[in-house]
């Protein structure tokens, strides 16, 4: 146990203490006030726990709900009291012998002073939980990095029971002792005598000297400080002093009784072991009983709630997590009417191209016939044929359909709308003019030497 609990503590660091915005009577404001929720709702939703540290000690934003963030252990928006209970008293009580009063009162259910062995295993896992908790975020600071389960490992839980198990040994209940007619367990007065001399306590002491180092860097208020639910805690008490002037010791002890915060050890009236008052230990035994069927009635009935809660913040989850898919689905993909569009838009684009290619077709056609057009004017051109020079009236012909071969091209260069098209139909009509020219002289001069001869 010893190791694994100096291990943890080491990783503390205590920067950001001086800094808290907390004082130490502020823990204490806060604790009154969760109890009072806890005991009409079995538990505490993060509106209530803020509501609380406001009132308290005027604190909000990202420092009350990260804190609460660390206390939420299962992550479903509630926080057992006993809990932050354990940690502000281990964190904010001072001296080191009221750490060791209220958690003993926080796990002894009897109120007799004594814990079982079951009792004590619970207070050494709260314990070591709370270490933890210290350990991930320093009381003070902003919790930046989420919800944390501080569930013990199997290596932790064994320490738990060896530390109880120590504790149990060392401080049990003497047969001697006055109080002998309490069951078997380790007895508060006892545990307070020995933390700090018994060798087998070494544990226990190196654990309430690391949480005392915590509490004195913490500011305070002062002894005089009186805040919102104390006051209204204390005023209560006042007025119920002053309803009757009889029976005014049995009101105060009843008033020292509820006001155990306060006090450095348990009551003698909370131990109830005098023998010479047998009988009303017996009545207290049954109120007790009495007492803890009604306390396992509230526990069902703020399980009921809390499992309600849980089922309805699951449904949420699922609605948003749903409506998460259904974006996302949106966002990755486009939707059906957005396909639908699409396809259509492609069907026109199809028919654009299918225009399109039907039109380069058209054209490609006329300009091959351009091309074979050109080539055999050219020809014609370069080296004039024997036909052509023997026959005037057939290359005559020829040249007036060569002119409406040049009117059709003259309009297929209009609707190409291509330069080079016009380039090369104006050489090929001026070759032709040059090729009648030469054609008409030709036949002049034959003609001439004809009538010579």
């Amino acid at each position: 146990m010893g190791s694994t609990v100096t291990k943890m503590t080491k990783k503390f660091k205590s920067d950001g203490l001086s800094d808290a915005e907390f004082t130490i009577e502020d823990l204490g404001e806060v604790k009154i006030g969760l109890k009072e929720v806890q005991a009409k709702e079995g538990g505490v939703d993060l509106e209530q726990w803020r509501k609380v540290w406001k009132k308290a000690c005027d604190l909000d934003g990202d420092f009350v709900d990260g804190l609460f963030q660390i206390f939420d252990e299962a992550n479903n928006q509630w926080v057992d009291f006993r809990e932050y209970a354990i940690w502000a008293a281990l964190v904010g009580r001072t001296p080191i012998r009221r750490k060791i009063s209220y958690c003993y009162r926080v796990f002894d259910r009897n109120g007799n002073g004594v814990l079982e062995e079951n009792e004590l295993i619970l207070l050494c896992e709260a314990v070591i939980r709370t270490i933890k908790r210290v350990v991930y975020n320093t009381p003070g600071t902003v919790n930046e990095d989420g919800h944390q389960s501080f569930a013990l490992t199997d290596k932790e839980t064994d320490a738990a029971k060896s530390m109880a198990k120590k504790i149990l040994k060392e401080c049990k209940v003497d047969d001697d002792d006055e109080d002998s007619d309490a069951p078997a367990g380790a007895s508060y007065k006892n545990i307070q005598a020995k933390w700090e001399s018994a060798k087998a306590l070494k544990d226990v002491k190196h654990i309430l000297n690391f949480f005392n180092d915590i509490t004195e860097q913490l500011e305070t208020r002062g002894d005089d400080y009186t805040g919102p639910y104390s006051k209204k805690y204390k005023s209560h008490k006042g007025d119920k002093k002053g309803k009757s002037k009889k029976g005014k010791k049995g009101k105060k002890g009843k008033a020292a009784a509820s006001s155990a915060d306060e006090s450095e050890e348990p009551s003698k009236s909370k131990k109830g072991k005098d023998k010479k008052a047998s009988k009303k230990d017996k009545k207290a035994s049954k109120k007790d009983k009495k007492a803890d069927k009604k306390a396992s009635k509230k526990d069902k009935k703020a399980d009921k709630k809390a499992s309600k809660k849980d089922k309805k913040a699951s449904k949420k989850d699922k609605k948003k997590g749903k409506a998460d898919a259904s974006s996302a689905d949106e966002s990755e993909e486009p939707s059906k009417s957005k396909k639908g569009k699409d396809k259509k838009a492609s069907k026109k684009d199809k028919k654009a191209d299918k225009k399109a290619s039907k039109k380069d077709k058209k054209a490609s056609k006329k300009d091959k016939k351009k091309g074979k057009a050109d080539a055999s004017s050219a020809d014609e051109s370069e080296e004039p044929s024997k036909s052509k020079k023997g026959k005037d009236k057939k290359a005559s012909k020829k040249g007036k359909s060569d002119k409406g071969k040049d009117k059709k091209d003259k309009k297929a260069s209009k609707k190409d709308k291509s330069d080079k098209g016009k380039d090369k139909k104006g050489k090929d009509k001026g070759k032709d003019k040059s090729d009648k020219g030469k054609d008409k002289a030709k036949g002049k001069g034959k003609k001439a030497k004809k009538a010579k001869k």
